[in-house]
């Protein structure tokens, strides 16, 4: 798309250069940037045809092929059967194949004027990597990482963007295990988690990322180095969907998104954010 854009001859505000839109949209993620960073990504590859290339990482993995929405076609290898299964599918080639990770989930979104950044906040996945963001459950702050953990986290999804030279906003998929952060995907877009972020922090996201891609920074906007201070508010995301009601949709969370919309259930106690969420999710089910 970014191609196209720039083909109608309009400026992308805050890009970091066609090459390197091009590299994340194809998954291969930047080695050296990573490097860097000192940053680490799962073990993979990048496969354009055939399984044997999978086979050779080992099962479980989880393939993903580039330029999808929504987790469309992407799917958790755990048998020689579903690797059959998945060849037997229009799959879009290249795949990047990688290994399944156990551990948490995060989602990062950072702000960087291009020579500093700043992450407002930092929502976790209460369901198990493999499961779409957007059909998982998901808290912020997080509540069963350590605050050094956290900016552990915040620190490698910043160095990211300074490395990739962004200004404005930068979406990092990772995941805590033990005393590793791994990078799954990063992203130079604002995520859905960008609103649940501003509503629970009281922290205007988009225009702070929007001022810093125009080229403020970030002590101009206001806005303090590093990961922010926890807000009052813990909140709570859950999703909703009108899929899920259509007969032989299997309602099984996996790594395509089902959902067709999200609750936010907020409160200074983390039990009352989880009952909240979970009442409203519970007022979108269809009355019988």
């Amino acid at each position: 798309m970014a191609s196209g854009v720039t083909v109608a001859v309009v400026g992308v505000t805050g890009a970091v250069g066609q090459m390197t839109l091009k590299i994340l949209e194809e998954r291969k993620f930047p080695v050296k940037a990573l490097r860097a960073c000192a940053s680490e990504r799962s073990v993979g590859k990048t496969v354009t045809f055939k399984g044997e290339a999978i086979r050779e990482l080992g099962l479980p993995v989880i393939v993903r092929p580039s330029w999808v929405i929504g987790g469309r076609g992407i799917a958790v290898l755990h048998s020689a059967a579903d690797l059959a299964s998945l060849l037997r599918t229009e799959i879009g080639w290249p795949l990047r194949v990688d290994e399944m990770i156990e551990g948490i989930e995060l989602d990062i979104d950072v702000i960087s004027d291009g020579a500093d950044w700043c992450v407002p906040g930092i929502l976790e996945q209460l369901d198990p990597p493999g499961v779409h963001s957007g059909d998982s459950v998901a808290v912020l702050p997080p509540q069963t990482l350590s605050r050094s953990q956290q900016e552990r986290a915040a620190d490698t999804a910043g160095r990211i963007a300074l490395a990739l030279g962004l200004r404005g906003i930068l979406n990092v998929q990772a995941i805590v295990a033990a005393d590793r952060v791994v990078v799954i995907e990063a992203n130079p877009r604002a995520s859905r988690t960008v609103p649940i972020v501003a509503k629970a922090t009281g922290r205007d996201v988009v225009a702070a990322a929007v001022r810093c891609a125009l080229g403020a920074s970030l002590e101009e906007v206001g806005w303090l180095r590093g990961l922010a201070e926890d807000a009052p508010l813990v909140a709570v995301k859950a999703p909703v969907g009108s899929l899920w009601r259509l007969p032989g949709v299997d309602a099984t969370p996996g790594p395509e998104m089902r959902s067709t919309g999200e609750v936010l259930g907020l409160s200074e106690d983390y039990a009352i954010a989880v009952r909240r969420a979970t009442e409203a999710v519970a007022a979108h089910e269809p009355r019988r």
